[in-house]
């Protein structure tokens, strides 16, 4: 009863709720404009529905300034609902004082009856320490036809290929230096797993970071934390944080995705790549975390389409192997997808004994994106190992 009815919502006293029947197009309940606090909240709808169809639609809205900002939508389907009261509990962040909070139900289409019997909002951790940190959900991403969203927690995609699986939300990122953190899981750990994490901005014009990622390096039945540092150095408007598939059989899950300012500008930044996050290729595999080949022709491992701010880098390759004196492996650091060599360098079988660092050092003058650190078989005989970046 703090709520609004909408026009064809009745409230039924006896039962404590809000009752709509057959309503399309048009708003159930809204209100009841509330403070919020700064912090991370659950908001967890009871509802009950008679009659519905399984593709009856009803969407869930948190609002703040009276409607005027979107903290993120839920879609409700028929089938998710039934006589009993069910509760919905969706998660989402203030990461400042809010006013004027609506906890809305919008009918797209929905047959028989709906009801809303409360509202229940629960803080249940503070705000994050820096007032530009943020939570971004699952279910306030937009999702790929192929994705779903499970019981309120997890994007979930499956046996996808070529398809952006997630993105969204539309944020504003000021000036400064962020790690975003995805915490994803999987299935499978297949090593045809592939995809590519984004962070862009202009509703996916500009691309602010990209990072790779495989089925061996995120594994299966784990969560994993995937942290892609990004460098914003003006003001920049509806900002995605997005997952591009590849190829993923069975399951690709998102939990949430933290985004926290580190600072004005990246320094001393130190990032390491195991070898599973590279792609092999015909003449390489995964073995034990490392990337393996045997007298090789070609590229052998490429990747992870990483980004690299302006500044001075050592780029170290982790490299074993039982391979002739004369066998050459070829290292680069590219950009642009192959196109730009930023360094390479050739090491050769009498240089290896056990685990050997061989390091590139360049100077970067302008963002790279798409960056790879391959490795290129030239007379190889015998075995190479690749163990990390």
């Amino acid at each position: 009863d703090q709520l609004m009815a909408g026009p064809s919502t009745i409230f039924d006293e006896g039962e404590g709720a809000l009752v709509a029947s057959n309503v399309s197009e048009e708003m159930v309940w809204y209100g009841p404009y509330a403070t919020l606090a700064p912090g991370l909240y659950n908001a967890t709808f009871l509802l009950r529905a008679q009659g519905a169809r399984p593709t009856d639609e009803l969407q869930l809205q948190i609002t703040a300034g009276s409607g005027a900002e979107y903290l993120g939508t839920y879609t409700v389907h028929g089938y998710q609902l039934g006589s009993g009261w069910t509760p919905v509990t969706l998660t989402f962040y203030a990461n400042s004082f809010l006013e004027g909070v609506e906890f809305r139900g919008y009918a797209i289409n929905w047959s028989g009856t709906v009801e809303l019997r409360s509202v229940d909002v629960l803080q249940v951790a503070p705000a994050l320490p820096n007032p530009r940190d943020t939570y971004v959900m699952p279910w306030q991403l937009g999702r790929a036809q192929s994705a779903e969203l499970t019981p309120y927690d997890a994007i979930e995609v499956s046996n996808a290929s070529n398809v952006i699986a997630w993105y969204g939300p539309y944020i504003t990122l000021q000036p400064g230096y962020y790690n975003v953190t995805f915490l994803i899981s999987s299935s499978s750990s297949s090593p045809s797993n592939r995809a590519v994490l984004q962070v862009t901005s202009d509703y996916g014009k500009n691309y602010l970071a990209t990072l790779g990622i495989t089925g061996p390096y995120v594994g299966a039945g784990r969560w994993v934390e995937v942290s892609v540092p990004v460098y914003v150095g003006s003001a920049q408007e509806g900002v995605e944080f997005r997952c591009a598939v590849q190829d993923w059989n069975g399951s690709l899950y998102l939990s949430r995705i933290l985004v926290t300012w580190e600072g004005w500008t990246p320094s001393n930044v130190s990032e390491v790549y195991p070898a599973t996050q590279m792609w092999t290729t015909d003449e390489s595999s995964y073995s034990e975390g490392m990337i393996v080949a045997t007298n090789a022709s070609g590229i052998i491992w490429y990747g992870p389409y990483a980004t690299l701010y302006p500044g001075s880098y050592n780029v170290t390759f982790w490299i074993d192997g039982n391979m002739s004196p004369s066998s050459e492996v070829l290292l680069q650091v590219t950009s642009n997808y192959g196109n730009v060599v930023l360094a390479q360098r050739a090491v050769y079988g009498a240089e290896v004994h056990g685990w050997t660092p061989v390091t590139l050092q360049m100077d970067v003058n302008s963002t790279q994106q798409g960056v790879e650190f391959r490795g290129w078989g030239i007379g190889l005989e015998g075995t190479v190992e690749l163990g990390k970046v």
